[in-house]
């Protein structure tokens, strides 16, 4: 007899469940589906004098990647919303700065 089909959703979940195990930054898009090919993004760029620690890279799929160079963090956190906890997990916060939004990490 053969088994029931899984439901695409549960698929989905499980698959963004491995990759959150696994320490890889992913979502679901509703017009993409679950991203592929993650780069590493410097939160704080190397040129304004970021670095390769933890702290400073997420993980991106290229398209997203590519759309916060675009934005910037702030816009892209906006746009976003969900992304902000990976960002606050690793010491970066919103801040408003002279009636300026700016994402700024704190030293522990």
């Amino acid at each position: 007899m053969p088994s029931k089909p899984i439901p695409e959703k549960q698929i989905e979940n499980e698959i963004l469940r491995w990759l959150s195990i696994n320490g890889i930054f992913a979502w679901k898009n509703q017009s993409v589906g679950i991203h592929g090919v993650m780069d590493r993004a410097h939160i704080k760029t190397m040129k304004t004098g970021g670095t390769w620690d933890e702290f400073n890279i997420v993980l991106l799929c290229r398209m997203h990647h590519q759309e916060s160079h675009n934005l910037g963090w702030v816009r892209f956190i906006g746009k976003y919303k969900h992304t902000y906890k990976e960002f606050r997990s690793k010491g970066w916060h919103l801040q408003d700065v002279l009636g300026i939004t700016k994402l700024i990490r704190y030293s522990k």
